[in-house]
């Protein structure tokens, strides 16, 4: 705030904070998708669902 306030230069520090989020929602995003993917898988489903009984 204080670089703002005296008006020094800011636009190094923003584009490094644009890419740093821009990385971190795609990896997101990535997690995710990939997630889903194992999720639709009907191995693993009955895999999680078993375990998830007999846990009981």
């Amino acid at each position: 705030m204080k670089k703002v306030k005296n008006e020094e230069n800011t636009s190094k520090n923003t584009i490094w904070l644009t890419i740093s989020f821009l990385f971190i929602m795609w990896s997101i995003a990535i997690l995710a998708s990939t997630a889903k993917q194992l999720f639709n898988k009907e191995e693993l489903r009955k895999a999680l669902f078993s375990y998830a009984k007999g846990a009981v």
